[in-house]
């Protein structure tokens, strides 16, 4: 997911019109990541999780507020294409 993530967004840079699906994309997995820590709080295991479950917890929160403050088509409202 991470990797595929990463190739998606060096094409978002090329394609403006993939930056919404990949940026929704993203929040919807560091979201999980976040529930999944959450939900398995109590186990030992989770211990070494914290530190990533904080970035992670800060990305969902930066991405909707952005969305919130922004809009959804506000990265392809009025910008002019990276190639021209």
């Amino acid at each position: 997911m991470v990797g595929l993530m990463g190739l998606f967004m060096m094409g978002a840079a090329i394609f403006p019109e993939w930056r919404l699906p990949i940026a929704l994309y993203s929040v919807l997995e560091k979201a999980f990541m976040v529930w999944l820590v959450l939900a398995n709080a109590r186990q030992p295991f989770v211990a070494g999780f914290w530190i990533p479950f904080a970035i992670d917890f800060m990305v969902v929160g930066y991405t909707i507020g952005y969305f919130v403050y922004c809009g959804l088509d506000s990265p392809l409202r009025n910008k002019p294409d990276r190639r021209e």
